[in-house]
């Protein structure tokens, strides 16, 4: 994506802090003291946000 489209949306500052900010985090210590996470991955996250909760929706 160009920078042009979030700095236009969100100014510099957003869009440095929210959308071109590097995404792929990996919540090491929180997995090292095996927290469990309610929706661990994508998917399952997207259709809980999203109120798609069933497949083939």
């Amino acid at each position: 994506m160009p920078d042009f489209g979030p700095k236009l949306l969100l100014g510099e500052q957003g869009a440095r802090e929210l959308a071109l900010a590097n995404q792929r985090v990996v919540p090491g210590r929180l997995l090292a003291r095996e927290h469990r996470f309610r929706r661990p991955d994508l998917e399952s996250a997207l259709r809980h946000q999203l109120g798609r909760f069933t497949t083939g929706e």
